[in-house]
This record gives structure tokens, C-alpha cells and sequence, in this order.
């Protein structure tokens, strides 16, 4: 007996191009500070608003920047910094990225739904983990770790300072509590 194939849903299969298309229109808009809404979307993507709501649970702002959140979420964590094991540095390089207007906005619009900004966050969280290794209270060091990494991003004047504050606060709290 063969395997039946999955099944697909009724009408066009979506298109990846136009996913991107949709994701990389919304970082768009949040980085020139354009007001963000179905309209604007479409419009810079180029689609139908249709093609929109299709993507969309409702028609709140928190999806559509769920569309943008995998583009995001990428370019919040590159690949490079996934490979270090040094906690501080890694803790300064995300919280340097978080300086971006596109970052500054997702964390804006996440900073409301703790269960969300935690997903969005668990790249780093894991790296962070596997960085630490043993001898340590791994979830309490990542949630401070978590903590002073967003905080630096919010609170530094530019990303060289939010850089410099993530790294040395790190580098000072792992210091005091490893073992």
C-alpha cells in the first residue's frame, strides 16, 4: 500500500517570494518609521491586500509584525554570533543589534505579550545556555543575561554604548556568580 499524498489546501499554493516580499516590506516600514498597516504593506510588497489577510490570524498590528518576525528574528541573532561561546560577547553583539529601528519597534510591539518576546528571544536564550556550560544556575543566568541584554539595547544612547554596557554587565555577572 502507497502513502496517500498530504493533502492541500484548497486554492493557490502561496508563494515563498511573495512571503519574503511581505516580511521584508514590514522591516520596510518599521525602519523608516512609516506608519505600519495593512494598506502600507501591500502597497510596498506589491500585492493585493487580500494577500495580506490571508497571512493574518486577525487584523491586528502584533501579525503583522508576526509576518516580518522570522527576517527579524535572523538579523537579530546571525550565524556567526550562534557559533561563540564566549556569553559576554554574545550578549553585547545581540544587544547592539537591538539598537536597529527595525529591533527597537519589534521589541516595542512584542514588549506587551511577554509569551511572544520570550519566543522571539529563544535563539539567543539557547546560545546563551549552550555557552555557559555547567556550574551554573543555567534559566536563572539566562533571564538575567536576557534582562541585561534588552536593557542595554533600551536603555544605551546608540548601539556602541548598548554594546559596551551588555558586554561589560555580563562579563561582571558571570565573574561574580560561576562557579
Amino acid at each position: 500500500m502507497t502513502p496517500s499524498p498530504a493533502k492541500r489546501g484548497p486554492g493557490r499554493p502561496r508563494s515563498a517570494d511573495t512571503d519574503e516580499s511581505i516580511s521584508f516590506s514590514v522591516l520596510k516600514l518599521l525602519e523608516t518609521g512609516q506608519t505600519l498597516s495593512v494598506e502600507a504593506v501591500a502597497k510596498r510588497a506589491g500585492v493585493g491586500k487580500p494577500t495580506i489577510y490571508r497571512r493574518l490570524r486577525d487584523d491586528g498590528l502584533p501579525d503583522l509584525i508576526a509576518l516580518a518576525l522570522p527576517v527579524a528574528q535572523a538579523d537579530l541573532f546571525p550565524p556567526r554570533a550562534r557559533q561563540s561561546r564566549d556569553v559576554a560577547t554574545l550578549c553585547a553583539v545581540v544587544a547592539q543589534r537591538l539598537t536597529s529601528p527595525v529591533q527597537r519597534q519589534v521589541l516595542a510591539q512584542l514588549g506587551g505579550d511577554p509569551a511572544r518576546l520570550a519566543r522571539y528571544l529563544q535563539p539567543v536564550a539557547d546560545a546563551l545556555r549552550t555557552g555557559l556550560g555547567r556550574g551554573v544556575d543555567t534559566d536563572a543566568t539566562v533571564q538575567v543575561l536576557l534582562v541585561t541584554v534588552v536593557g542595554s539595547a533600551l536603555l544605551a544612547a546608540d548601539s556602541s554604548a548598548a554594546h559596551d554596557s551588555a558586554k561589560d554587565l555580563a562579563a561582571a555577572y558571570l565573574a561574580r556568580n560561576r562557579g
